[in-house]
């Protein structure tokens, strides 16, 4: 198992986030699926709304994870 470098703060923050996240994907993806089988004012709210929250958090957790996409990602050389 890796090692865990994020300071505990952080890692709380993470532990909180990233559930809410992938339950967020989920219903985008089945509301995505079944858009025409919805109501539309529970569409916009769920997968519209969903999908702004979803876009929050995916900026708070990129920033959070910042240095590890820095590190594997943007590393030159």
């Amino acid at each position: 198992m890796a090692e865990n470098h994020l300071p505990p703060e952080k890692n709380r923050i993470l532990m909180v986030i990233n559930p809410i996240m992938g339950l967020l994907i989920l219903s985008q993806l089945t509301t995505g699926l079944n858009f025409s089988r919805l109501p539309p004012d529970f569409f916009r709210v769920v997968h519209i709304g969903g999908g702004v929250t979803l876009f929050f958090l995916v900026c708070a957790h990129l920033t959070l994870n910042w240095g590890w996409v820095r590190k594997f990602f943007l590393h030159r050389g």
